[in-house]
């Protein structure tokens, strides 16, 4: 019984360091494959990011908490 549970421990090791290699490795490859895939993402951002206007941001951030208020569930401001 022993040398039954040695060779299923020796097995279960093996394969974890086998799985934890591919698990560290695949984000590596991942991100390579994806920056070679779209070239035009970064572009696209950009675009989008030109976009943003941040005091815009903050005034909707302040009408939404300050002006309307806080809608409770179940009360008659969250209908």
């Amino acid at each position: 019984m022993k040398k039954g549970r040695k060779t299923i421990t020796l097995f279960l090791s093996a394969l974890l360091l086998i799985t934890s290699f591919f698990v560290v490795q695949a984000p590596a490859f991942s991100e390579a494959s994806s920056k070679q895939e779209n070239p035009s993402a970064k572009a696209y951002d950009q675009k989008v990011i030109s976009r943003v206007d941040s005091e815009r941001i903050f005034r909707d951030i302040h009408y939404l908490s300050e002006t309307i208020g806080p809608r409770v569930t179940g009360t008659e401001e969250e209908k």
